[in-house]
């Protein structure tokens, strides 16, 4: 695709934690956004959540690159979980389940077909292998809803480090009580495809990301306030208040993405298959991750919609993004993580756009965030 000049072109540093990169500029006090402070995403709340309950995860051994997923996108009665870097079926939900005489809060852990469009499959429940207890049994997905089977049941225990230790409820059968096992990998050690999960007498520790919530709600992102309480990163969202206080942007190695809104596409809605799906994340996880570039690629109009080419890019709630969406999401996570600073290239994405109609909606933009913006050469 033909790049264009003129401000379509331009890149922009949004973000009020430019004043922590003391040469760049002195920026004002997050009041100045407008928005309140610690205010969530899309719900306006503003404390964590009771539980793990209905929070959307990733799940990841600690330290490793590979994540928690599902042969076949786990859309087959009793595909294997495994280590995997790449797929669909990487996203999975916590719902709560209840136990007879016990306190611990258990979860069924289902992989989702398709968290673009809120779908479970019916094979998506993750089980032990034959309900068995012993030692190295692979964890698979069955069909079903949680009926009540301890290898359908997870605990997770929060460590100091912010990591998980994840146990099954396989020990509990009667009044019978065997060796507890936990969630873990069938070749310790090796970060590789097709590694299999299985429960094992010895635990392992596990990086929890937390990037979506109850399917109920349909536009809510992650607050920066959940994030920091219950994923394994216990510094929260925010590295650039590490950095060095003397360093000039260009000194630095950003962080970005390609296509940043392409996690769910109009018409092309099938993320095996797609040919425009370049991100796994929407834009309010991608901040989340550390992501500090963003490129935007606008359509026509005085919102234009964004895009890549002729298709059009979507939300959660599947109405389509447009370009105050994603100065949305710029301004509340900036307002909850004030140290941060982000930069976003601007480009005329299809031949609907002009690269005037395009200034002219970054223009209003520009005017209407006077302050959210570092404009200075």
């Amino acid at each position: 695709m033909t790049e264009h000049h003129a401000i379509s072109r331009r890149a922009f540093t949004l973000g009020l934690g430019l004043a922590a990169l003391s040469p760049l500029a002195s920026l004002p006090e997050t009041a100045m956004l407008g928005i309140s402070p610690r205010a969530a995403f899309a719900d306006g709340t503003a404390g964590p959540a009771v539980s793990l309950n209905n929070f959307v995860i990733r799940l990841r051994p600690a330290g490793y690159f590979r994540t928690a997923s599902v042969n076949e996108d786990g859309n087959v009665i009793g595909n294997v979980c495994h280590l995997f870097n790449d797929g669909t079926s990487s996203k999975l939900i916590l719902e709560n389940v209840t136990t007879k005489n016990d306190d611990t809060n258990w979860y069924a852990i289902r992989t989702l077909l398709n968290f673009e469009e809120h779908k479970k499959t019916g094979y998506s429940i993750w089980s032990v292998d034959g309900d068995s207890d012993k030692d190295g049994k692979v964890i698979h997905v069955w069909s079903g809803e949680h009926d009540g089977k301890p290898s359908r049941s997870f605990a997770f225990e929060r460590q100091s480090n912010g990591t998980y230790i994840i146990r099954d409820r396989t020990v509990e059968k009667e009044t019978e009580k065997k060796d507890i096992k936990y969630l873990a990998i069938e070749s310790n050690g090796e970060d590789q495809d097709n590694n299999k999960i299985c429960h094992k007498s010895k635990s392992i520790p596990w990086e929890l990301e937390l990037i979506g919530y109850d399917m109920k709600k349909n536009d809510a992102t992650v607050s920066s306030l959940d994030w920091i309480t219950y994923s394994s990163y216990v510094d929260g969202p925010c590295w650039m208040k590490y950095v060095d206080d003397n360093k000039f942007l260009d000194e630095l190695s950003i962080p970005g993405t390609h296509d940043s809104s392409t996690c769910s596409v109009d018409n092309d809605t099938e993320p095996q298959s797609s040919q425009v799906k370049c991100q796994q994340d929407y834009i309010p996880t991608q901040l989340l991750e550390g992501i500090r570039y963003f490129d935007i690629r606008l359509g026509k109009g005085d919102n234009p919609g964004i895009d890549h080419g002729d298709y059009y890019l979507l939300k959660k709630d599947a109405y389509f993004m447009h370009l105050s969406d994603v100065i949305g999401y710029f301004k509340t996570f900036l307002n909850e993580n004030p140290t941060e600073a982000l930069i976003m290239l601007v480009s005329r994405g299809n031949d609907e756009a002009t690269d005037e109609s395009v200034t002219t909606a970054f223009a209003k933009v520009l005017d209407d965030n006077p302050k959210l913006f570092y404009t200075s050469s």
